[in-house]
């Protein structure tokens, strides 16, 4: 591992601002529902970790939130690990933009079903300061995806010289 390369720097970014968004709160819901004529349950919904819920509702794309993090964690380290390789390295901090992206997706697609749902009486609902990390994320792995194709380039200038 080459700490003393920018895009490592911004690819350890990149990996504890996934496991802080998986620890932090996004966002907030709370309310009441009723499920199937029942009784009436109070619910507490967190976006951006694992869902934590005091009824039987399940919120939809929390997994596919988790799992999407998780990838982004492993690509990220995969990455500074293959400072030797930097097509590999390269290739590996594009494919953290695609699972950055549905990872985005999957937390705004729960905030929008959760907001939108008719079956749940919406108490409160608080948008956290964790829904900033993403954009966070996109901008880091930007910088290390600019810092590896400099080292490319150098690279390459450094072979046509010999």
């Amino acid at each position: 591992m080459m700490i003393q390369r920018k895009q490592t720097i911004f690819l350890i970014l990149v990996a504890v601002s996934s496991i802080f968004l998986f620890a932090a709160d996004a966002a907030l819901f709370h309310g009441q529902v009723q499920i199937a004529g029942s009784e009436v349950h109070d619910f507490n919904i967190s976006v951006g970790k694992t869902v934590f819920l005091t009824n039987p509702v399940k919120a939809f794309a929390s997994n596919n939130i988790v799992y999407a993090l998780i990838v982004n964690v492993i690509l990220s380290v995969l990455a500074i690990f293959s400072f030797r390789k930097l097509a590999l390295q390269l290739r590996l901090t594009a494919y953290n933009f695609l699972f950055m992206a549905l990872a985005m997706f999957y937390i705004f697609y729960a905030l929008y079903r959760l907001s939108d749902n008719t079956d749940m009486v919406l108490q409160s609902y608080t948008a956290g300061w964790a829904l900033s990390i993403p954009f966070l994320m996109i901008i880091f792995n930007f910088l290390a995806l600019r810092g590896i194709r400099k080292d490319i380039e150098l690279l390459a200038s450094a072979d046509r010289l010999r």
